[in-house]
């Protein structure tokens, strides 16, 4: 009998020690009381015991100051859209403690003006900035190795940044539409350009990739209607669909011989284009007088939209590529010769000023919208 309540008196205890000492895995400051450093409307959780994840921000505080540490524990991750659409936040500190900003953690934070991010941080996810349209500085230190796809899409208000060299990529849409940049750093340690990684930075003027660069992405700088320059260093051996497409400032564009791939519509509506000019070595493409061909001189692949006035083409060619003089506005006549037999598709739309067209009776193809309806066609036999 003594045995047993000796037992039961043990667990008692135990049990009763267990619950003094027990730390809840969830809260935010309310559930703590007289821990002042927390912000209200700050959730969180403790992770395996070991550090704490900012969950949720449901409060309406200008400035936010978040604690390096919450029950002894440090705060390491602000998590996937912890304060997503938080309109009230002006400001943001983020303690150096923490080392990954999850995916839209920060999304449509409208009013955010400036964050420095600490040297702790080496992963920062996508769209986390995105859509913060009232944010005009942001630091991102060396320590940062991973920046996600679209992660400042839409900050309107964004003038400048610089990245650290220990970035290799820039993803897919990580600035677009930041119609405010004017400059951006891009360190030599970068190897691509993402899809849409600048597409619509509407002040961004000129660019320099540095020659670690091997690949632009898929309208990386597609509406970049202020750009006036860029350099393409020898280093890039592929531009993707529709990368320089709409740049209406850029005048000339000079392809290194590494290149050996361009996308579909690269140079479309570029509207002040007069000149593409292709490294003699380059072996699968080349230019004569400032217009795009292929290696052979056989297919026109791309004619300047900025240029005026009539065009030959050359007799060695025998096919016009889609969209090849499309929305050259400025053309008002084209001499297509006797070697021709396939026009592609949309190959002359948007022409404005081209009225009539002679197409030679060795033409065999001619695909949909390759004119557009008020042109005047006719055949003629060379």
């Amino acid at each position: 009998m003594k045995k047993t309540f000796v037992v039961i008196l043990l667990l008692l205890s135990l049990n009763i020690f267990a619950q003094q000492n027990q730390m809840p895995v969830t809260g935010n400051n309310e559930q703590i009381p007289g821990l002042q450093s927390i912000p209200e409307g700050l959730e969180w959780e403790i992770v395996n015991g070991r550090s704490v994840t900012i969950t949720e921000y449901t409060g309406n505080a200008g400035a936010v100051i978040i604690p390096e540490q919450i029950h002894g524990l440090p705060v390491t991750v602000i998590g996937t859209e912890a304060f997503m659409n938080s309109n009230s936040l002006t400001s943001i500190t983020i303690p150096s403690s923490v080392i990954y900003i999850g995916d839209g953690a920060f999304f449509g934070c409208w009013n955010l003006t400036s964050v420095v991010i600490p040297s702790s941080v080496t992963f920062i996810g996508d769209e986390a900035f995105s859509n913060c349209t009232g944010l005009t500085n942001i630091t991102i230190p060396s320590s940062v190795t991973f920046i996600g796809d679209w992660v400042f899409d839409g900050c309107i208000s964004l003038t400048s940044i610089v990245l650290p060299s220990s970035i290799t990529d820039i993803g897919e849409g990580v600035f677009a539409d930041c119609s405010s940049l004017t400059s951006i750093v891009i360190p030599s340690s970068v190897t691509s350009i993402g899809d849409w990684a600048f597409a619509f930075c509407s002040s961004l003027t000129s660019i320099v990739l540095p020659s670690s660069v091997t690949s632009i992405g898929d309208w990386a700088f597609a509406g970049c209607i202020s750009l006036t320059n860029i350099v393409i260093p020898s280093s890039v051996t592929s531009i993707g669909d529709g990368a320089f497409s709409n740049c209406w400032d850029l005048a000339n564009i000079v392809i290194p011989s590494s290149v050996t791939i361009i996308g579909y519509e690269a140079f479309a509506d570029c509207s002040s284009l007069i000149n593409i000019t292709i490294d003699s070595l380059n072996p699968a493409y080349a230019s004569i007088d400032g217009v795009l061909f292929d290696k052979n001189i056989r297919s026109i692949i791309t004619y300047p939209s900025g240029r005026v006035g009539s065009y030959t083409i050359p007799s060695s060619v025998t096919t016009i590529r889609n969209d090849a003089f499309s929305n050259c506005i400025g053309l008002t006549n084209v001499i297509i010769p006797s070697s021709v037999t396939f026009i592609g598709e949309r190959a002359f739309s948007g022409c404005s000023s081209l009225t009539s067209v002679a197409i030679p009776s060795s033409v065999t193809s001619i695909r949909p919208s390759a004119f557009d309806p008020n042109v005047s066609l006719t055949l003629y036999t060379p």
